[in-house]
C-alpha cells in the first residue's frame, strides 16, 4: 500500500513539475514578446518627427519623446513624475489643462490646433489627444501626438492673402 501511494505521489509530483516547466516557459516567452513590443514602441516613439507625451490622470509625465525634448528643452527623465503643466510655457497651461480634462471626461480622442512658444519660436501644431485606459476601463491618462503644421499654415495664409489681393485688384479694375 505504501509503495503504491509513494508511486502515485511521485507521478503527481512529476506531472506538477512538468506543468511548472511548461508554465515557466510560457511566462518567459510572454516576457520576451513584451520586451520586443516595448522596444518597437520605443523605436517608433523616439524616431518620429511628432511631439509626443504621455501623462497620467493627474497630469504628471509618464514619458516624452525626442520631439518633446527638442521643442520644450525637457528630457524624458526630467518629465517623468513631474506636472506637465509646470514644464510648459505659462501661456498654454490653462488651455492644455482644460483640453486634457475634456479628453478624460469625454473618453474620446480630440484633435486641436495649438500654437506653441518653444525653443525654436512660435510654431503651429495639430494635436491629437487620446485617453489611456486602465485594465478596468477607467481613463488613466492621455497620450498627445502633435505634428508641426507651421509651414502649411504660412502657405495657407499667403495663398489667402494673394487671393484677397487678386479680388481687390479685380474690383478696382472694374
Amino acid at each position: 500500500y505504501l509503495y503504491r501511494k509513494t508511486r502515485q505521489l511521485e507521478a503527481l509530483n512529476h506531472d506538477l513539475e512538468q506543468r511548472v516547466e511548461e508554465r515557466t516557459a510560457e511566462v518567459q516567452a510572454n516576457a520576451l514578446r513584451l520586451r520586443e513590443s516595448e522596444e518597437r514602441f520605443k523605436v517608433i516613439l523616439q524616431n518620429t518627427s511628432a511631439v509626443i507625451y504621455l501623462i497620467d490622470a493627474r497630469g504628471n509625465g509618464l514619458q516624452v519623446n525626442r520631439g518633446f525634448e527638442q521643442v520644450f528643452g525637457v528630457t524624458d527623465d526630467e518629465a517623468r513624475g513631474q506636472s506637465i503643466y509646470a514644464l510648459l510655457p505659462p501661456a498654454p497651461r490653462a488651455v492644455w489643462r482644460a483640453r486634457h480634462q475634456r479628453v478624460m471626461s469625454e473618453r474620446v480622442s480630440i484633435e486641436f490646433e495649438e500654437e506653441i512658444v518653444s525653443l525654436g519660436g512660435v510654431r503651429t501644431y495639430t494635436s491629437i489627444k487620446t485617453p489611456l485606459f486602465d485594465a478596468a476601463g477607467k481613463p488613466s491618462g492621455i497620450v498627445s501626438i502633435s505634428t508641426d503644421i507651421t509651414e502649411r499654415k504660412l502657405a495657407e495664409n499667403e495663398r489667402a492673402e494673394l487671393l484677397r489681393r487678386e479680388h481687390d485688384a479685380r474690383l478696382t479694375a472694374a
